[in-house]
């Protein structure tokens, strides 16, 4: 009996044993059931943290896009604003070379005014010398011929 009693403690060692472990077993699963459910949770809020992170970014892309295409249309009317810009002083240079050339080739007009105006009032200034002289001559010739004319009445 001795056998069967030591193999009946054991018996009753082993179940205890085994309630105590089955007992481990039961906590340990509510445990991982807790650790998951919390698993899960921290998962679900991760994954709305990354949607509404990923919203966000589309959204500052979108508005950067938006900002980057209105840049793009402002550098292209100031592109085409410098063009027409140039455009315009290739034309005003171009006049201003041709006013230059007017007023060089009025300069040289208003020269050619000014001798010319020059030589006529030298020529001028002489002719009224010779009028003046002539008209001194014909008083003096009107003169002799008064007196030859008062010499022949007397």
């Amino acid at each position: 009996m001795d056998k069967i009693e030591i193999d009946l403690r054991n018996l009753s060692a082993l179940e205890v044993e085994i309630k105590l472990r089955e007992s481990r077993k039961m906590t340990l699963q509510a445990e991982l059931e807790r650790i998951s459910a919390e698993a899960n949770f921290v998962k679900d809020k991760s994954n709305k943290e990354i949607a509404l992170a990923k919203q966000q970014c589309e959204a500052e892309c979108q508005e950067k896009i938006v900002k980057a295409a209105n840049i793009l249309k402002e550098a292209g009317q100031k592109l085409k604003t410098a063009e027409q810009r140039e455009r315009d002083s290739a034309v005003i240079e171009g006049q201003m070379k041709r006013l230059d050339e007017k007023n060089k080739a009025s300069t040289e007009t208003q020269k050619s005014a000014d001798s010319a105006l020059a030589l006529a009032l030298e020529r001028e200034h002489k002719a009224n010398l010779l009028i003046e002289q002539y008209t001194k001559r014909l008083d003096e010739l009107g003169e002799k011929k008064e007196n030859k004319k008062e010499e022949k009445k007397k």
